[in-house]
């Protein structure tokens, strides 16, 4: 199994991100199924929202946090065992079929 927890983002709205942004976001995150389905090997990104670590349940990002909850649908965020059960479930056989696939792990934030 390989986790490969890379990825790129814009911060810019989709009217504001060129041509050729958009196209270097989709093939960092997207080409690997394409190119190793034939091999058996399944690829699949995981996107998490804000996750309940250390670094920001702290301080003033705590307040920060826990205001910013308050916005999603699940009125919470994440614990860090939430998004390693997505990344069990995709390492397991139980996802045998499913390649190419982006699964959210953000509180319905990404839904809205």
């Amino acid at each position: 199994m390989l986790v490969n927890n890379a990825g790129i983002t814009t911060h810019k709205s989709i009217l504001d991100t060129s041509l050729n942004d958009y196209r270097k976001i989709l093939e960092s995150n997207q080409a690997a199924a394409l190119e190793c389905a034939q091999y058996g090997i399944r690829v699949n990104s995981i996107h998490p929202g804000v996750i309940a670590t250390p670094m920001i349940m702290q301080g003033d990002t705590k307040d920060a946090v826990e205001a910013f909850a308050k916005s999603l649908p699940m009125k919470r965020v994440a614990q860090p065992e939430e998004v390693s059960g997505m990344v069990l479930f995709l390492a397991s056989d139980d996802s045998s079929y499913s390649t190419g696939s982006e699964f959210s792990v953000d509180g319905g934030l990404t839904a809205q």
